[in-house]
């Protein structure tokens, strides 16, 4: 990590060009007055809403949806995260990763299918967008490697989540990372913590703590919102 502390550190992060963002960003994780949870790939943030409830010190958000700077596509911006984790600042990291393209709900239809489990990482010759969609599916799911990797590293705990047996468990850098000692897995049903739909969801992490989330299906009478079909926006789920 080659990041610089002190009262040099506004004036070299200008100097090697950080767009202001990203060292607003830098010195929030900085001054945090404990180590932070941080998620990425949030979305619309409801985990750091509610480990803020809980009175736990949080990290800005990261999505590209909250800003185009914060893109984990960026060899530049994750190198600022990496450092951030390497200097020890996070507590628990939680990573989601967009998962498109490799959830059931698209790949068990042929006529859309991108991938499946004998070719998880994708299919050849897809049409240009399907394409695109599975590259950028994988380079994500890589970097979320990547950066659990760092966290461990750094002592750190991580947790990453996709909906149960999500063929992203499926690619061999990601199974490498799940599927070994030390790691564990908890399996949610969403409709447990008030979700109108029942989303089965395995979370991993390098803590046993996270066992404490698993949740099944709660037994008293309620309905669920098939994930199929076209989301009530309009847009396929």
């Amino acid at each position: 990590n080659e990041t610089i502390r002190g009262s040099l550190e506004s004036t070299v992060l200008r100097g090697v060009g950080y767009p202001e963002i990203w060292q607003k960003l830098i010195s929030r994780v900085r001054s945090a007055p404990q180590r932070i949870f941080w998620e990425l790939f949030a979305g619309c943030a409801i985990l750091t809403s509610m480990f803020l409830e809980q009175g736990w010190c949080c990290g800005p958000p990261i999505d590209v949806l909250a800003d185009a700077a914060y893109n984990l596509l960026d060899a530049f911006f994750v190198s600022v995260v990496i450092g951030l984790i390497l200097e020890g600042r996070v507590m628990l990291l939680h990573l989601g990763p967009p998962c498109s393209s490799f959830s059931w709900a698209v790949n068990r239809w042929t006529c859309y299918a991108m991938r499946s489990l004998e070719f998880p990482e994708g299919f050849l010759n897809l049409p240009k967008h399907r394409g695109e969609k599975v590259r950028l599916g994988n380079a994500l799911a890589l970097v979320s490697v990547k950066l659990c990797m760092a966290q461990e590293r750094a002592n750190g705990f991580w947790q990453f989540e996709q909906p149960k047996e999500c063929l992203m468990f499926y690619l061999s850098e990601v199974k490498t990372l799940v599927y070994r000692a030390g790691i564990y897995l908890a399996e949610v049903s969403v409709c447990a913590f008030g979700a109108p739909w029942a989303k089965p969801t395995w979370v991993f992490a390098n803590s046993t703590l996270i066992l404490s989330i698993a949740r099944q299906c709660p037994a008293y009478p309620h309905r669920h919102i098939p994930l199929v079909g076209s989301a009530p926006c309009g847009r396929n789920w």
